[in-house]
């Protein structure tokens, strides 16, 4: 139930800007986004090894996307990476 809530809560704040990338870092718990959708980088922000320095989201075709941009914290002169993740919600139709 609190998985629903909130996809649907961030089917809210996206619904006028569909398939536009939106920030939306200050509006997401980022450690819950990212034990849930980014299983492999996880570990990693938990250990603060990475630093989190940008969450987007668009909604494309019934396809709720994350990117999410983070970098080394180790690593002074380290590039910023970009992970990207699709959810599919089947019960939504483009107009």
């Amino acid at each position: 139930m609190r998985r629903i809530i909130f996809v649907l809560c961030l089917l809210g704040s996206i619904s006028c800007a569909a398939n536009k990338w939106i920030d939306i870092g200050s509006e997401v718990n980022i450690e819950e986004l990212m034990q849930n959708h980014f299983p492999r980088l996880y570990p990693s922000y938990k250990s603060n090894d990475i630093e989190v320095t940008k969450v987007e989201q668009r909604l494309k075709d019934s396809v709720l996307h994350y990117r999410v941009t983070y970098k080394d914290v180790y690593e002074d002169d380290s590039d910023e990476q970009l992970l990207w993740q699709c959810i599919y919600l089947p019960n939504l139709h483009s107009n």
